[in-house]
């Protein structure tokens, strides 16, 4: 499947309105929204050693891109505080890696060390250039995203969400004290679910939101008569869980919450 058809891919489930809202996680935003492999990994030392490669620049710029027109047609499409967060912390990273490319000199073909910013060839100076763009228009993404951060206020009810993920997760055996910002993600999608009575569907190509869904629907199965509106709401189909981690297979529906049925425990973990 080519660059294109993968970004039609997501583009095609918004339109057949699989969702009314789509919440990206952040590992589908910016450079990360199409990508082969690892993409590009955000070093401070390869960026002063001038050691990104300029093909995965090439192919993070084309992602920015992708993404801002996604982004720019659609207006149901938010984040939560958690990933604008993440989102800063990474943009600061890759301000650092353009700040610094090339500080202590490059590496010529024979690979000595040539000292100085004036000795780099056209094609690093090229590589320079794209960084600069790529901070730009992460930027640019950022700006976009943070008016659509959503809840705005944490309140008792969200709080309450929040409390039951994380625990349905730690009850059924997840270790979630190494970062729960996954279980918040999810609970602030069941949440706007059932206060904007909306449809959510989640956007993200990290493996363990799928495992938190099931074990807080394994929860729900087992607490449902004093979790009625919740557990009724899943079992309609409005929770879903997007991926688009293959080049195959561009972004598909990886989990629906009305197909879910009680199950060992032991099953629920074997698909994180």
């Amino acid at each position: 499947m080519n660059f294109e058809t993968r970004v039609q891919s997501l583009a095609s489930l918004i339109e057949q309105e699989v969702a009314d809202y789509f919440f990206l996680d952040t590992c589908v935003i910016g450079m990360d929204f199409i990508k082969d492999n690892n993409g590009i990994v955000l070093s401070v030392d390869a960026a002063v050693r001038n050691n990104i490669r300029p093909d995965k620049l090439k192919m993070g710029l084309r992602s920015v891109d992708a993404l801002l027109g996604i982004i720019k047609g659609y207006a149901n499409i938010g984040v939560t505080a958690e990933v604008v967060e993440e989102l800063e912390t990474r943009q600061k990273i890759l301000e650092t890696c353009a700040k610094n490319y090339g500080r202590y000199g490059r590496h010529d073909r024979s690979k000595q060390r040539v000292h100085g910013s004036s000795m780099y060839t056209s094609g690093q100076r090229k590589e320079r250039e794209m960084l600069a763009r790529l901070v730009d228009k992460e930027r640019e993404i950022m700006e976009m995203l943070s008016p659509r951060v959503f809840p705005t206020t944490r309140t008792e009810s969200l709080r309450s969400y929040e409390q039951f993920v994380i625990a349905a997760s730690q009850s059924l055996g997840d270790d979630v004290d190494k970062n729960i910002r996954n279980e918040l993600l999810v609970a602030k999608a069941m949440y706007k679910m059932i206060k904007d009575g909306q449809k959510i569907a989640l956007v993200s190509n990290n493996s363990r939101m799928k495992g938190i869904a099931l074990r807080t629907q394994m929860v729900l199965a087992r607490t449902k008569d004093d979790n009625r509106e919740i557990y009724d709401a899943l079992r309609g189909g409005r929770f879903t869980i997007i991926a688009g981690i293959t080049k195959e297979r561009g972004f598909y529906i990886d989990h629906r919450s009305e197909e879910f049925r009680e199950m060992p425990i032991a099953v629920a973990a074997a698909f994180e």
